[in-house]
């Protein structure tokens, strides 16, 4: 994934995340590294509807266990990309 598309796949999550959290995260309050739990600040039932909300937004599905590895919020970025690339054919390699 590009820098671009990487930027702008955070700030539709960071909107999503916002939304579900009745937050008002800015760009500096959210980045990669943060734990999606723990600095983010969602609890189970949080992230349970950041994970409904993710995939009606990016039209994917994220199995149960692929959830459970994620710890933060570059971990979703990455998953999203993965699934929306593979939704397109495109498999699951990184681009070179």
């Amino acid at each position: 994934m590009n820098d671009s598309s990487h930027e702008q796949m955070l700030q539709e999550l960071k909107d999503i995340v916002n939304d579900v959290t009745d937050g008002e995260l800015t760009d500096d309050d959210f980045r990669g590294d943060m734990s999606v739990l723990e600095d983010v600040g969602l609890n189970s039932v949080d992230f349970l509807e950041l994970a409904f909300e993710i995939e009606k937004k990016w039209d994917i599905t994220i199995n149960d266990d692929e959830f459970r590895e994620i710890r933060t919020v570059d971990d979703v970025v990455r998953t999203i990309a993965e699934k929306v690339r593979a939704k397109a054919g495109q498999g699951d390699s990184e681009p070179t």
